[in-house]
């Protein structure tokens, strides 16, 4: 009889754990930190940016406005009900959400004859610094001044 013995050793198995080491999480959140770090300040000046077409839009629906009042009545008007509006100066809510990023307003000089429209920002977009404030008269003249007031070089916003 024959006795053969045979190595019943287990088969050697790596444990290897499921899920993430510490490191490789705090890797994850400094990536993650820096990406947010860059894109939310260019998101927010994005977003600054693209309410300045409330304004502009604004300006030329008022500057419409006067016009019609002008063919009418032979003179411009800074009343808000001859132009159809409830009140002036009023906060431009163009999407409807009850945000407003800029307030409306209207001056009458010459007599009746030249009116100055104005978009003066309100809230957070008062740190859009680079186009502050838009405004528009009868002839079609269009200006911006800057954060500080001064007046900027001629459709550098609009």
């Amino acid at each position: 009889m024959k006795i053969i013995l045979r190595n019943k050793c287990p088969v050697s198995r790596r444990h290897t754990p499921g899920g993430f080491s510490l490191i490789e999480l705090m890797v994850t959140v400094v990536i993650v930190g820096i990406l947010a770090a860059i894109a939310l300040p260019l998101y927010s000046a994005q977003i600054v940016k693209g309410h300045r077409t409330d304004a502009k839009a604004a300006l030329m629906e008022l500057a419409g406005r006067e016009e019609r009042f002008f063919a009418i009545a032979n003179q411009y008007t800074e009343t808000a009900s001859d132009l159809g509006y409830a009140a002036l100066p009023a906060n431009i809510d163009l999407a409807g959400n009850g945000l407003a990023y800029y307030t409306l307003q209207v001056s009458i000089a010459g007599g009746g004859r030249q009116f100055q429209a104005q978009a003066t920002p309100i809230g957070g977009q008062q740190a859009d610094t680079d186009c502050f404030a838009y405004t528009l008269n009868e002839a079609g003249l269009k200006t911006n001044v800057d954060g500080a007031g001064a007046t900027l070089p001629p459709n550098r916003c609009w």
